[in-house]
């Protein structure tokens, strides 16, 4: 079994490369199975393409990876005690990644990402769905939903460029995955339409918000301890008010009442 010189040499969004410095990989006899080793752990591959594993120091797994195509052998020099060199070959893999899954240090899948299309998907550390959205560039981007750790669906919003968007409309649910409340943003401040509804889907209130001129715009990152992961949350300093007709339905969905608001205080 013949050890060659190799390296992490870096990681794009086509795949995984090597050089030859500080590792090594080595090659199954009588087989087409390779198994690189590096300080952060060693991958398994058959033929160069397909699934390859990645692993930690301890052995467990961390990534799984599926290649498309990888190049064909490349060309380094190895030196030997004598001082005499002579040429040595190792793999590139330089494909493209179908997608790929993360595992957190209990073996438990944390993560997985289909980098055609963006789709990305992370997973509590007991095991439960957490989170279903868009990657563009590293950054969240267009509809995410969320989820609660007995995975039940908690809320919806919508992202751009990583960061909440500015207009959108937020969306929280009950425990039985019906509509809870719908609030429309404009300018990262409460402004439309508001609605609630009960958790058999009937409508209990609706009306809308007008923030309160000049409007204030703070920002923050929320951070996620767990994963490492966050985004970026701007929101309305301004209070919002409720303004025009705020409609109160009954139970049985029939009509309880109806009021008018400008700027905040009800008409009498």
């Amino acid at each position: 079994m013949a050890f060659l010189p190799i390296s992490l040499f870096g990681q794009s969004d086509l795949g995984v490369v090597y050089d030859s410095k500080t590792c090594t990989i080595s090659k199954v006899k009588g087989t087409d199975s390779l198994i690189i080793s590096h300080p952060f752990g060693t991958g398994r591959g058959l033929n160069r393409g397909g699934n390859w594993k990645f692993y930690d120091i301890n052995g467990n797994l961390t990534r799984r990876v599926l290649f498309e195509v990888v190049d064909e052998l490349k060309f380094g020099t190895k030196t030997f005690g004598t001082g005499k060199a002579a040429v040595e070959k190792w793999f590139i893999i330089n494909g493209n990644e179908l997608g790929y899954e993360n595992y957190n240090h209990i073996g438990r899948l944390e993560a997985k990402l289909d980098p055609r299309s963006g789709n990305w998907t992370r997973y509590y550390t007991a095991g439960g769905l957490r989170e279903v959205g868009n990657k563009v560039n590293g950054g969240r981007n267009g509809e995410w939903t969320f989820y609660n750790y007995d995975g039940r669906m908690t809320t919806r919003k919508t992202f751009k460029d990583n960061c909440i968007a500015a207009d959108r409309t937020d969306i929280e649910y009950h425990t039985n995955g019906r509509e809870a409340v719908t609030t429309e943003y404009k300018s990262y401040c409460k402004d439309g339409a508001y609605k609630v509804y009960n958790d058999f889907g009937l409508l209990v209130v609706e009306g809308q918000f007008t923030p309160v001129l000049p409007i204030e715009v703070d920002s923050g990152y929320v951070q996620d301890f767990e994963r490492g992961d966050g985004y970026w949350h701007k929101y309305c300093r301004t209070a919002s008010m409720k303004n025009g007709v705020w409609k109160t339905y009954e139970k049985t969905g029939d009509l309880l009442r109806t009021q008018t608001y400008v700027s905040g205080v009800l008409e009498k």
